[in-house]
């Protein structure tokens, strides 16, 4: 795999030829996500707080809950233990569940990706979540948002550490562009044939951005021209050319 990189992208060309760009995610970006995720993991923290307070000591506790006459041993294992393991795995079972992305990632329109632009895998977003811890130092995230300044690729410590980016994360409507309609070449090179077959099986893996700049290279490889489509129907282009 090779690359190159400007202040904005990141081109990678992998061991199957494929060229891909990655757009990278600016420091302004970023910090949008991440004080959108901020809220949301305060608000769900809460909510389980203040429902569990309500379960274990009913409303009139509740209004008085530091003269309550509460069994706080239980209170620590339902209520306090839960809204701390929500605040804290958040993020790290988020971007595994949704493939680098969590609710406020997706609303800025950004995802945690490899260096060779795939989802990042298990490790690496642990890795980058257990550094949390030093990149929000000494406080509000401090360290973290020097060295985001500093860097070319605009990442953390922690993502220094896993090999990770933040990328905007394109999604195009597939309606809004079109290819040309023509017909699938009659036969294709094994080479060529390797490639498309490869694509296609690690499609599901793959962020829109990575799909939409995979496919429509390879394409263009195959001898059709695009000006540029959606995943859902460069995807169908691929597959025309495996129907034959």
């Amino acid at each position: 795999m090779s690359e190159r990189a400007s202040e904005q992208t990141l081109t990678v060309t992998t061991a199957q030829g494929l060229t891909v760009e990655i757009e990278l995610a600016q420091l302004g970006a970023r910090s949008f996500a991440f004080v959108l995720d901020w809220h949301i993991r305060v608000l769900l923290a809460l909510g389980w707080f203040l429902l569990g307070m309500l379960v274990i000591g009913g409303t009139e506790k509740l209004r008085d809950i530091f003269n309550a006459d509460i069994d706080w041993e239980m209170v620590g294992y339902w209520v306090m233990l839960p809204s701390a393991a929500i605040y804290l795995f958040y993020h790290p079972l988020l971007e595994v569940l949704m493939h680098g992305s969590t609710p406020g990632k997706r609303m800025a329109g950004v995802r945690v990706v490899g260096l060779n632009g795939e989802p990042a895998g298990v490790a690496a977003i642990l890795i980058r979540n257990v550094l949390r811890i030093v990149d929000s130092a000494p406080a509000f995230y401090a360290i973290g948002l020097i060295c985001c300044a500093l860097n070319r690729h605009h990442v953390r410590i922690g993502d220094l550490a896993a090999g990770t980016l933040l990328a905007y994360d394109r999604r195009v409507d597939k309606d809004a562009f079109n290819l040309t309609q023509a017909s699938p070449a009659s036969a294709l090179s094994l080479k060529q044939r390797a490639l498309l077959l490869e694509l296609l099986e690690r499609w599901p893996e793959l962020s829109d951005a990575v799909r939409i700049h995979a496919a429509a290279t390879l394409l263009a490889k195959l001898g059709e021209p695009t000006v540029g489509a959606g995943a859902a129907l460069l995807k169908s282009r691929l597959e025309a050319y495996v129907r034959g």
